[in-house]
């Protein structure tokens, strides 16, 4: 099949058009392309964000002067009892199924719209030939349960030989230690044209916080996210056991376009959604933060020095394995959310160190440069 587009001499913009693509499993995708997007906009190119679903409305809600389009996620079933692994084995059939179509409708986006890059968070398909293509994700290597370990070689082979369609892999973290995933991204590596660019936060570069609202300061802050069921029913385990924490709590329900009134139970408040700089006022006034340890709300707290408590999503043994790294580190300390404790998240806050003085390296300025120079090279390319 020839996965080569031509694009017209005489429709070239004068500046590139990229596309950037977040998985919509979750906001985490979405939040740390916030950097991404805002260096493409202050290097002038044009931004096209595809996507679907709350991530979508996310990045809708922070970019409104670029374009998007609709571009659905994969399907995939988890239930409260599955394992994740489980369920993605259970779900590989619709799952390739995307990858396949999302890689036949890039092709007509290329054209419509004149694409000249493309950079895909955890999207399989969104590779072409034509035109520079980056694949972006902090897990390489992938973790799976005890009981399919014998997998993990399997998954691994299949995982590069996606990754290997791209031209680049980007890695958003350190290079060096101490780094925030470990082995999902720092080994067997051999072989693939990567690139470290430093953990990525929608935080990073935004406006010092002068004010400190009293309001806005709490003593636990829960951030509730990733996938339902187990979302919803992370979120019904603080409200119920606030009652019993003499602490001032603010629960953050990470749901774009919900009710937008402040709900207040006792010493409880929640929030549906808070725009970016309203919910860094949050994180930064926070006596500690109690959330799923997804790697994207690893870089957010690296990046604004937060200490945390973590609570893996049941069966995401990445999430599993995170929690886990950094606790051993003396970063972070975690619960299963089976055994979560509200009142146990401040009790032994002080043996953990939380991200005070982590170093966050910055690879995102280079990696950009590198691949404008790469649109430039294709673009003359194609006018020949």
């Amino acid at each position: 099949m020839n996965e080569r587009v031509k694009i017209a001499k005489n429709q070239m913009p004068e500046t590139p058009n990229v596309l950037v693509c977040p998985l919509d499993w979750g906001l985490g995708h979405a939040t740390r392309c916030v950097p991404i997007i805002r260096h493409l906009i202050s290097l002038k190119c044009r931004v096209l964000i595809a996507g679907s679903g709350r991530s979508l409305n996310f990045l809708r809600s922070e970019f409104a002067e670029a374009s998007f389009i609709h571009l659905p996620s994969y399907r995939f079933f988890y239930s409260a009892k599955n394992r994740m692994a489980r369920s993605m084995l259970l779900s590989t059939p619709m799952i390739l199924w995307g990858i396949f179509c999302e890689h036949r409708r890039l092709k007509k986006i290329i054209r419509k719209h004149q694409v000249h890059a493309v950079i895909s968070d955890n999207r399989f398909g969104l590779w072409n030939k034509s035109i520079p293509c980056v694949y972006m994700t902090h897990q390489v290597r992938i973790k799976t349960g005890p009981g399919l370990r014998f997998l993990e070689p399997v998954l691994h082979k299949i995982n590069r030989l996606f990754i290997k369609k791209f031209n680049r892999l980007w890695i958003p973290d350190n290079e060096n230690n101490p780094n925030l995933s470990g082995e999902l991204s720092h080994q067997a590596l051999a072989g693939m044209n990567h690139q470290f660019i430093g953990p990525l936060s929608r935080f990073s570069g935004s406006e010092p916080i002068d004010d400190q609202p009293e309001e806005e300061s709490c003593d636990i802050l829960a951030l509730i996210s990733g996938p339902e069921p187990q979302r919803s029913i992370f979120e019904a385990m603080i409200v119920e056991q606030a009652s019993t924490v003499q602490k001032k709590i603010i629960l953050l329900r990470g749901l774009p376009g919900g009710k937008t009134n402040l709900e207040i139970n006792n010493n409880l408040s929640i929030y549906p959604h808070l725009e970016s700089d309203r919910l860094k006022r949050l994180i930064v006034n926070a006596g500690i933060v109690v959330c799923r340890s997804g790697y994207s709300s690893i870089m957010d707290l690296a990046v604004l020095g937060k200490k945390a408590f973590f609570v893996p999503t049941p069966g995401q043994t990445e999430q599993e394995y995170l929690a886990k790294y950094l606790r051993e580190h003396g970063i972070c300390n975690f619960s299963p959310q089976g055994e979560f404790k509200l009142a146990e998240v401040t009790k032994q806050s002080d043996l953990f160190t939380g991200f005070r003085g982590f170093p966050i390296e910055n690879g995102l300025e280079k990696a950009l440069a590198e691949m404008i120079k790469s649109i430039n090279q294709s673009v003359k390319g194609l006018s020949r």
